[in-house]
């Protein structure tokens, strides 16, 4: 337990960030002054953190995840447009899905 307490507390979990680049897992790090100078992003993945949802539970989710993750990298690296790479996406993962 002592070292559950010791790990976790804010003085580690701030340590461990500047040092290591380990996201901390206490809420009032991400808007902590001297980790957001470093790591801009922090507040950001602070709202993805609150605002995520589970994945679906199925057993086709490794086939949907390969086809999301394929669109989706071409979307990004602008290989194709987002309403393109989506309505890709989506007409494969329906076919999984049949």
């Amino acid at each position: 337990m002592k070292f559950l307490q010791w790990v976790t507390s804010k003085e580690v979990q701030k340590e461990m960030a500047l040092k290591f680049g380990v996201p901390p897992t206490r809420k009032s790090l991400y808007s902590d002054k001297e980790l957001v100078d470093k790591y801009r992003y922090y507040p950001i993945q602070l709202d993805a953190l609150e605002h995520s949802v589970v994945r679906p539970r199925s057993p086709y989710w490794s086939q949907i995840e390969d086809v999301w993750g394929l669109y989706l990298s071409q979307i990004v690296s602008g290989e194709i447009g987002i309403k393109e790479g989506l309505d890709k996406a989506n007409s494969e993962i329906e076919k999984i899905l049949k």
